[in-house]
């Protein structure tokens, strides 16, 4: 499969695909399919900014054809370091439409674990903010590029970046499917048994480990808690915590997003800011931890 990663075992790969558990596509066929059923429908919550399923699926077709043309694609993996965002969403689905594997970092990991990561999974591609929460990943990726010679790509999400990055704005406006046909992303998809993302461990007995999550296994883990916790085309969850973390990106942006709901992005856990999203957006799905609850439960004047 991958070098260095052991598959499923052919025993239990052939057990799940019986009983119907994996579906044998990948996530971005699915993706594809809900652009398609939920048009019109909004699909991403951001601030101001409210953008519908073909707004999104355009975004996400463009910056694939972009990624694609610098490399990105073919199992090449990217470390993820956005905040929540519309761009985050849409650059994570088209890195799946690619077969470029995401990483799973937030942005609070620093040099020691970004290092330690892009070293070991040799990635190609870094998405980083300019700014975030007063730190300055453009200073922390130039510190740290030398130290990795397979980094081939930084692009930046933020009206500035240095030099020999790209600004994900510039590549979110300019519109490549004019030259290449989107269509010709589907020579690029990936077997539903590779990779779709690397996710991290909580790094309590040290660095984090990496975790791959293949497009079956993590399909299904979507598809079972939108089943479960009955989270449908209706539902609209508010996503506080960091969206690339396990639980959010199984749990709500792709039920969400691969299912016709809508998600809404926090900037912050405030009980102001996470109760006027709840009030405003009819939310239904909440991606909390415990120790949120309990401050926003003891907030004064919550109650």
């Amino acid at each position: 499969m991958f070098e260095g990663m052991a598959g499923w075992p052919a025993e239990a790969a052939a057990r799940y695909a019986a009983k119907g558990y994996w579906q044998g596509v990948a996530i971005g066929d699915v993706f594809d399919q809900s652009v398609r059923s939920h048009a019109e429908r909004e699909a991403v919550i951001d601030g101001p900014r409210r953008t519908n399923y073909r707004e999104l699926g355009l975004l996400v077709d463009r910056l694939a054809l972009h990624f694609a043309e610098r490399g990105i694609c073919g199992g090449r993996p990217v470390v993820f370091q956005l905040a929540n965002s519309l761009e985050c969403a849409a650059a994570y689905f088209a890195c799946l439409k690619t077969g470029a594997i995401p990483i799973a970092c937030l942005p609070a990991h620093r040099h020691t674990e970004i290092e330690h990561l892009a070293r070991f999974t040799e990635a190609y591609a870094w998405l980083i903010p300019s700014q975030y929460r007063g730190f300055d990943f453009i200073t922390m990726a130039d510190e740290l590029r030398a130290n990795l010679p397979e980094m081939r790509e930084i692009i930046v999400a933020g009206d500035h970046c240095g030099r020999g990055m790209t600004l994900l704005s510039d590549l979110a406006a300019d519109p490549i499917e004019e030259r290449r046909a989107r269509s010709s992303l589907g020579r690029l998809k990936p077997r539903p048994e590779f990779p779709a993302v690397f996710q991290l461990s909580g790094g309590s007995t040290g660095l984090p480990k990496v975790i791959p999550r293949t497009h079956n296994d993590y399909l299904y883990n979507s598809y079972l808690l939108s089943a479960k916790s009955g989270f449908d085309a209706d539902g609209a969850a508010l996503i506080a915590v960091p969206m690339m973390h396990n639980f959010p990106l199984a749990g709500a942006v792709q039920p969400g997003l691969l299912y016709g709901g809508k998600i809404v992005l926090a900037q912050g856990t405030e009980p102001e800011t996470v109760c006027d999203l709840i009030a405003s957006e009819r939310i239904t799905w909440l991606c909390a931890v415990p120790a949120m609850v309990v401050n926003w439960l003891n907030a004064p004047g919550f109650r």
